[in-house]
């Protein structure tokens, strides 16, 4: 009997405990707009939610909220949305470091980066792109800091190519700022005429910060909408096969 009150107990101790319903995760945000950190949670009982920041040198944490509400001294760079996002107003460079999010004696850490956003971004043919041959396409950020990750998507449904690339950084201040570039190799067809290809910039937590999108215009002339037809044709056989196997 008692060993079925202990389990119970600790069933109904499960139960209620604090459970996230997205695991806060490391995020960016642009010099001079809003940054929002997201801890979003339930089961929180009588858990009091609290946000700090690790202080820039040492090793201690500078409270920022007691319960939900924002310290009088830092009001107008703080504030506190559902249960609990803490929004970063004005992101400045001085924001950036390492924060908490705590539920009672549950506690997740997110890192946070404030960033300049590149000059451009711009997306070119490396070689001339005629249909039956690998063309190399390549995608270039300029000037930012620091130089963000480099995504390609294609198509209607955005299918991601990231994995085919090659990329790297290049011009590298001592200040932070640089270049980010992506290079892929295309086998290109008839059936990409007309095509978009995008080129996403982007940060931790910080998705198509900036983008360039191509829509494929290749060369070739009749012989392009010969190739085209006749790839359709390809894979119209391909499937008939396919059927009768």
């Amino acid at each position: 009997m008692v060993g079925y009150l202990i389990l119970a107990c600790c069933l109904v101790g499960l139960s209620q405990a604090v459970t996230f319903v997205i695991e806060p995760f490391n995020t960016s945000a642009a010099i001079g707009s809003t940054g929002t950190l997201a801890c979003i949670a339930t089961n929180l009982g009588s858990d009091n939610v609290s946000w700090k920041k690790k202080q820039s040198s040492g090793s201690g944490y500078d409270s920022l909220t007691f319960g939900t509400n924002i310290l009088s001294s830092i009001q107008n760079k703080y504030a506190v949305s559902g249960t609990a996002n803490l929004t970063i107003n004005n992101v400045a460079s001085s924001d950036e470091g390492l924060y908490q999010c705590s539920i009672g004696s549950t506690t997740r850490e997110i890192s946070f980066t404030p960033v300049v956003l590149p000059n451009n971004v711009s997306v070119y043919w490396e070689n001339p792109p005629y249909a039956g041959r690998v063309v190399n396409i390549t995608c270039k950020a300029t000037y930012a800091n620091p130089p963000p990750y480099l995504k390609w998507f294609k198509g209607v449904n955005q299918m991601e190519l990231t994995q085919n690339a090659y990329y790297y950084t290049t011009n590298v201040r001592s200040s932070g700022y640089g270049d980010a570039v992506s290079t892929m190799a295309m086998a290109l067809t008839g059936l990409d005429q007309h095509q978009e290809i995008r080129c996403e910039a982007a940060y931790d937590g910080y998705e198509r910060a900036m983008e360039y999108t191509l829509n494929i215009q290749l060369n070739g002339g009749p012989a392009l909408k010969a190739q085209g037809l006749l790839a359709a044709l390809f894979v119209a056989c391909s499937l008939a096969l396919k059927s009768f196997q």
